[in-house]
Formats: C-alpha cells, sequence, structure tokens
C-alpha cells in the first residue's frame, strides 16, 4: 500500500492521461445510462445482465461467482479445471488459522440468498470453530459499467478476533497478470516458489504463457488496490479494485498470486486490512470488478503502456 492510492500505480507506467479507444463492449464511461440492474433467478443460479456483461452465483456452493463474462466469454474458470477450486469464492485470512481445506460453511456450502432491491444477498452458515459467517452482497454500478461485490465477516463468538477478508478468483492459464508495487514491494511468502514476475515502472507483472514447467508457484505483494488480468485470445481485461492496505497492515498480503502446478488456473487474490473484530461485530470490505474488451490497438505485452492506460481508465471511473 502506499498514501498516494490506487491510482498511484500507474506512476512512471502510463506518460500521463489515459489515451482514447483502448476499451470496447461493456466498457465504463459516462455514457453509461445509471438504470438500476436488477438481480434474476436463473435456475439454480442468480444472475445480472448488463452490456453484454453476465456475473452469476451458485448459492449452494458457497455463493461462489461462477461466471463473469463479456460476449460469452467467461473469465472465471469452471470446475473442469479443478472441481474443489474453480471460479471466484471467499476466505478469512490468515490461512494458518484454518490451514486446508478451506472452512466448508464459508466456502463451499450453500448460503442462504435473497433479492433486496438491486442487491443479491446471500447470508453464509456459521463456521462454529471460527465463529465466523459470512454475508455477500452484489450489486451492479451501472452507471460505471462495474460490478460491486461487499463482504462482511461476522465474529459471531464471545471475544474479539482478528481476521482479514480474502478474494480468491480463478482464471484460465495463458493469461497476463499484473499490479501496481506499493511501498512494501514483493513479499517473501514461507518458504513458497515464487513465479516469474518481472518489474517495470513499479508494476509487477507475470505473463504465463512464457513460463514452463508444472511447479506450483505463490507470489506476495504489497500493492496500491488493484490487480489485472489479460485473457489474451479473447482481448479481455479484467480488473479489480479494492482499499489499499498500509504497508504491514494485511494478515498475509494486500495481494497473492498462485499458478496451480497443473497449470489449470491461476489464482487472483486480494486481501483487505487485518483488523480486530469485536464479539457480535462485522468487518467489511468492498471490491469493484470490471471487465473489458481491449481494441486491437492496445499491446498485450509486458510493460505495455496502452494496457497500463486502460487499467486506468478503469480506476479513475469509480
Amino acid at each position: 500500500g502506499a498514501a498516494a492510492g490506487a491510482g498511484a500505480g500507474m506512476a512512471g507506467g502510463t506518460g500521463g492521461a489515459p489515451q482514447g479507444g483502448s476499451m470496447s463492449g461493456g466498457a465504463s464511461g459516462a455514457d453509461q445510462p445509471a438504470v438500476a440492474v436488477m438481480p434474476e433467478q436463473s435456475g439454480a443460479l442468480y444472475r445480472f445482465a448488463f452490456d453484454g456483461i453476465v456475473f452469476e452465483v451458485d448459492p449452494r456452493i458457497g455463493a461462489r461467482i461462477v461466471t463473469f463474462s463479456l460476449g460469452d466469454k467467461n473469465i472465471l474458470t469452471g470446475p473442469s479445471a479443478n472441481p474443489d477450486n474453480f471460479g471466484s469464492t471467499y476466505w478469512p485470512s490468515p490461512q494458518s488459522v484454518w490451514n486446508w481445506p478451506p472452512p466448508a460453511e464459508i466456502d463451499k456450502l450453500a448460503y442462504a440468498a435473497r433479492i433486496e432491491g438491486d442487491t443479491l444477498v446471500l447470508d453464509s452458515m456459521v463456521h462454529a470453530a471460527l465463529s465466523l459467517q459470512v454475508t455477500k452482497r452484489f450489486r451492479v454500478d451501472h452507471a460505471h459499467g462495474q460490478m460491486v461485490l461487499e463482504f462482511a465477516l461476522k465474529n459471531t463468538g464471545n471475544a474479539a478476533a482478528t481476521w482479514a477478508p480474502w478474494a480468491i478468483s480463478r482464471v484460465a492459464p495463458g493469461g497476463l497478470t499484473f499490479l501496481g508495487l506499493g511501498a512494501g514491494g514483493s513479499i517473501a511468502n514461507n518458504g513458497s516458489t515464487p513465479a516469474a514476475f518481472s518489474t517495470q515502472n513499479g508494476v509487477a507483472w507475470y505473463d504465463d504463457a512464457a513460463v514452463p514447467g508444472t511447479t506450483s508457484t505463490k507470489n506476495f505483494f504489497d500493492g496500491l488496490g488493484w490487480l489485472a488480468h489479460v485473457m489474451p485470445a479473447e482481448r479481455l481485461l479484467f480488473v479489480q479494485s479494492f482499499p489499499d492496505v498500509a504497508v504491514g497492515a494485511a494478515a498475509e498480503a494486500e495481494i497473492e498470486v498462485y499458478v496451480d502446478g497443473a497449470r489449470k488456473y491461476v489464482e487472483l487474490e486480494a486481501q483487505g486490512t487485518n483488523a480486530s473484530i469485536a464479539a457480535g461485530g462485522t468487518l467489511s470490505w468492498t471490491v469493484r470488478w470490471s471487465l473489458t474488451k481491449l481494441d486491437a490497438g492496445v499491446s498485450l505485452s509486458v510493460g505495455s503502456p496502452s494496457l497500463l492506460d486502460a487499467v486506468k481508465t478503469v480506476l479513475d471511473n469509480r
């Protein structure tokens, strides 16, 4: 994290104001009508659909986000990549408290779903051993063409407990992942093998298609409140933005990137500030998702100024 905030992640990388015309189809902007987008039930799933984007949640498996697509191209993996680790989920951090597998009541068991106006609300069961319950609230910010994901972690116990929020999204291999580095930079990660990230102008880049081998890797970073990923063949840009975490204030790290050893998926992971939650209290955290199709003029390469401009356009439009 850094006091300069999310926009500082572009420092030295874009050379000024965002270039025009870098995105199309599902791109956010002032021309979007500020019309409420209502969630709908579609079979067992709940979905939002707007401007070619589809966002779907399955309440039966941990209120997992199973679809975030533009033009029928889903940025998230399905169970064929891994029957347990697919789509986008939420965990309490640090993992060292619960080890593995993730708390079932939070990660994979059914949530109670309801619609409140333009918001989909999903409540987990209580995890007795951890004294935790999760509520997820999803809605569309149509004026900015983005999904708003609000996560609430409730301490159901009788004493204060310290936790951080953690969102984990799985994408297909072969993409380009990048993030703005905060003052803490790259962080040692307890002996895990790091992936081959490179750093240019304060931005860390990982080109999965250029990395051989079948070794699981994990990298920890102090970021600047954003994490981006490109699906090259489809030219889709996925941007997650969230409150910047001050250096040293994360339970593990503000941003983590895990590469599956079988090369079936890559995990894009964001964490919020580690905080004490009073008995009966709640820790809330909001993440914004954007999915846009990049024009042919945007270079999809490590260090690309036009690609950083596209991200800056998203970050400035919140």
